[in-house]
């Protein structure tokens, strides 16, 4: 008896299987388990990892039985700036390019005075020299036309209570400029950041993000990760709450 094709939706990508051609060879469960998981009724998660990432994993299925189809046209990475680990000669134009996308992501619904506290702790060129040169913390850097036109930095350490996943590290910050927002800076550089968490032998990738940020909350669901509590921010004077996100490597 011939079976049905499975069909997996996500917001950019869809995945089918058919079972009258799987070879049941197990490269998709071993390529990326968080995706790919016999164990659950829906075995095939396409909100567990990023659509490029699941899509590489489609592409080395043996029998051809899983395919896979982009909503709209695959994203062009070679037109997007290059990555690259940051170094401590970076602090300077990283304190600059941190300082404005924080701004630009908050100052709006924040006051004043409570984010001038914070950027003038947080984004120096001193500030980001020290983080830069621990060893707990590898930070990567995408640049257009030799200036920063994105980062995130993660950071090795002690995790929230919420975070029960092996081998936790956090992303500690995140941010692209708004001039590459919806050109899929953000994608890759979330795809270069998760690479870089399992060469540090990560397990799980967690972050806090301000309770009132739709649209960044929006983008970590869609990278994978999911919402299991949260945690105070202290922002200028101003307590304030985070989400707490998580997703496993």
């Amino acid at each position: 008896m011939t079976k049905r094709l499975q069909t997996y939706d996500s917001p950019d990508i869809t995945v089918t299987f058919d079972p009258n051609i799987c070879r049941h060879t197990g490269v998709c469960l071993r390529t990326l388990p968080p995706v790919f998981d016999i164990r659950r009724r829906k075995w095939i998660d396409t909100l567990a990892a990023p659509a490029q990432d699941i899509a590489a994993a489609v592409r080395k299925c043996p029998s051809g039985a899983l395919q896979y189809r982009w909503h709209s046209a695959e994203p062009d990475r070679s037109a997007l700036p290059a990555i690259r680990p940051a170094g401590v000669a970076d602090a300077a134009a990283l304190a600059d390019f941190g300082e404005r996308t924080f701004r630009a992501a908050f100052e709006a619904d924040n006051r004043r005075e409570d984010v001038d506290a914070y950027v003038g702790a947080t984004y120096t060129a001193v500030q980001f020299a020290a983080d830069l040169a621990d060893p707990a913390r590898c930070t990567l850097i995408a640049e257009a036309d030799g200036a920063p036109a994105a980062y995130a930095q993660l950071r090795a350490g002690a995790a929230p209570a919420e975070v029960t996943g092996a081998a936790p590290i956090e992303l500690l910050r995140f941010y692209v400029d708004p001039a590459w927002q919806g050109r899929g800076l953000a994608q890759s550089l979330m795809d270069a950041t998760i690479g870089a968490a399992r060469e540090r032998g990560a397990g799980t990738l967690w972050l806090g993000v301000w309770e009132r940020n739709p649209r960044g909350i929006a983008f970590y669901v869609k990278s994978g990760f999911r919402d299991v509590g949260s945690k105070p921010f202290l922002l200028g004077t101003d307590w304030q709450t985070d989400r707490v996100m998580v997703r496993a490597l």
